[in-house]
């Protein structure tokens, strides 16, 4: 079976206001719907780009998660209702949700319905990420869908090979893996480190 899957490119641009914001992402949707896309893959971190909307930009991540979790229902929403309006899979990157005051960086999946399939927290945690307030996911779920079986490493877990080792032992076909790479794309970049 033949999937058309695309990432979706959010360059560092601090966008105006919300409207801004969900109308460049329906933008790219309609492109992509056009192509014949059935899975769109935002990068990760698109829930910060939306969720810091209107904040000062002085001020240090882990002062900003209260608020960033706060709108994580909103852009779940906006991102439930992309999906069902572009009729296709939609992964909308990253976001912080909280939990029994505890912060998760995590990804979920959307069907063409907009019905929220699942759900993917990081599992890996750096030093810095868990001085930020950061509790790591202990969960690696994989969901069966018409173009296969998806999970999604979340975050710098693409770093982690067992994550996606074990995803694959589960039965993922397509493996997401929403990540937030600053600076311009360098392929060189995606071999190094722990990879090599």
């Amino acid at each position: 079976m033949e999937v058309r899957v695309a990432n979706v490119r959010l360059d560092s641009t601090v966008f105006a206001g919300e409207q801004d914001f969900w109308a460049e992402a329906a933008r790219q949707l309609e492109e992509l719907q056009a192509k014949g896309v059935q899975l769109a893959l935002f990068p990760g971190l698109t829930g910060l780009l939306h969720g810091a909307i209107g904040l000062n930009a002085g001020r240090r991540l882990q002062d900003w998660l209260p608020h960033l979790a706060s709108r994580h229902p909103l852009f779940e929403r906006g991102f439930a209702e992309l999906a069902s309006k572009y009729r296709l899979y939609l992964c909308p990157g990253t976001s912080i949700i909280e939990e029994k005051n505890r912060y998760y960086l995590t990804a979920s999946l959307f069907d063409p319905q907009g019905r929220k399939l699942g759900e993917q927290r990081q599992t890996h945690l750096s030093r810095q990420e868990r001085s930020q307030g950061f509790a790591r996911g202990e969960e690696l779920p994989v969901w069966a869908t018409e173009l296969g079986t998806v999970g999604i490493v979340a975050g710098t877990d693409i770093w982690y090979p067992e994550v996606s080792r074990i995803l694959a032992l589960q039965g993922a076909e397509l493996v997401l893996a929403p990540a937030a790479v600053p600076g311009p794309y360098n392929p060189w970049l995606q071999v190094a480190g722990m990879w090599q």
